[in-house]
């Protein structure tokens, strides 16, 4: 699962929150409240020490109650630091090779295998008591919440209502002279199949300045923003005439007028909902 670079967990785990209490009440009602100082310190004790960046995490959430995993369409549940410390103080022991020392498990399935952080490097190892291979999930802590917080928004995107998405209004393909008169500012998007990759996609077009289009086309709108934001450059703009083709009902209905995601929608932005720079 492909997701953006970064190194913020705590950004990372704020949108994992979200999007787990959108996807499913009851699996964010089983996260923990966060580990404290006293509970970290005794992991310490018994597993080594704890990188800021692996206490950061569990005092996010110190694990999870119940049985229920952490993402959509992941068998991964998370440990507390007691059951993160029962879990290392027994692979310690019995772990089949190959196990490191530095790996500290985040994650069980319930069945012997667990998702380990690695303290030597920060990357995410998977260990499977009945085979050898090690696989690497993630290269960070912030990439594999990412990678599952975008798992739930999917799930949550396709459980929305046809039509238009709050804010945005259905509108028809406007022609060039229509096009001049709007302000800068103006947003248009619709969603339609792509050769970018299987499934839906949106395709997102907005008027920086006259005559001054610029799009994207990605899985999400956020995506599509995010994209736009990293692509600010002139030649890259379409005029208004462009822009009428962009927006025609040929391009618009390409999986036809009765797709249940067919229709052009608009909305105006005073300020366009860019990412933050980091």
């Amino acid at each position: 699962m492909a997701v953006r670079k970064t190194t913020d967990l705590g950004g990372a785990l704020t949108r994992l929150d979200a999007a787990v209490k959108a996807g499913d009440a009851a699996v964010a009602k089983s996260l923990q409240a966060g580990a404290t100082a006293a509970a970290l310190a005794k992991l310490a004790k018994i597993a080594g020490p704890i990188p800021p960046e692996l206490a950061s995490w569990f005092r996010w959430h110190d694990g999870q109650k119940g049985t229920r995993a952490i993402g959509p369409s992941e068998t991964d549940q998370l440990l507390s630091t007691k059951g993160a410390a029962d879990a290392w103080t027994f692979l310690a022991e019995e772990a089949n090779a190959p196990w490191k020392a530095t790996w500290l498990p985040l994650t069980t399935n319930g069945g012997g295998d667990h998702l380990v952080y690695d303290r030597a490097s920060g990357h995410l190892v998977r260990y499977y008591h009945d085979d050898t291979k090690r696989p690497k999930a993630a290269p960070s802590l912030a990439h594999w919440a990412l990678a599952i917080a975008e798992s739930w928004e999917s799930v949550v995107a396709s459980k929305q209502p046809v039509g238009a998405p709050l804010g945005w209004t259905a509108v028809a393909s406007p022609k060039a002279k229509d096009l001049k008169k709007l302000p800068d500012g103006t947003a248009f998007h619709f969603r339609a199949t792509s050769n970018l990759g299987k499934g839906l996609f949106f395709h997102l077009f907005w008027k920086q300045r006259p005559d001054t289009w610029f799009q994207a086309t990605n899985s999400t709108l956020e995506r599509a923003w995010t994209a736009i934001s990293n692509n600010l450059v002139p030649f890259q703009a379409t005029p208004d005439r462009g822009m009428e083709y962009c927006l025609s009902r040929e391009k618009v209905f390409v999986d036809g007028s009765g797709a249940a995601h067919a229709g052009l929608f608009s909305q105006h932005f005073a300020k366009p909902p860019f990412p933050p720079k980091r």
